[in-house]
C-alpha cells in the first residue's frame, strides 16, 4: 500500500495522508497553504499565490499531482509517495 507523505520546509513531515489529494486538502484545512503563501517564479521572484495563479488556485491545486506540486511549491512544501508494509 502507498501513502503521501506532507513535508514543510522548516517543521519536516507534518502529515501522512491517503493520496495526493487527500494532502493538499490537509495543507489547506490546516492553514498551512492559504492566499498569503507565496510562491517562487523562475527568476527566484516571489509572488502571492492569488497572484501567480488567480482566484482559482484551490482548484488548479488539486489537479496538479505530485510532481506539479513540488515544482511550483519550491522549497516550501512537498510530497512523496512512499511504501507502508503490511
Amino acid at each position: 500500500m502507498k501513502v503521501i507523505a506532507v513535508y514543510e520546509d522548516n517543521h519536516g513531515m507534518v502529515a501522512i495522508t491517503k493520496d495526493y489529494q487527500a494532502g493538499v486538502r490537509y495543507l489547506l484545512s490546516n492553514d498551512w497553504i492559504d492566499d498569503t503563501t507565496e510562491m517562487q517564479d523562475e527568476d527566484n521572484r516571489y509572488h502571492l499565490l492569488t497572484d501567480f495563479l488567480g482566484a482559482n488556485w484551490r482548484e488548479q491545486m488539486f489537479s496538479w499531482g505530485i510532481d506539479m506540486f513540488n515544482t511550483l511549491m519550491g522549497d516550501q512544501f512537498s510530497m512523496m509517495e512512499v511504501d507502508v508494509y503490511e
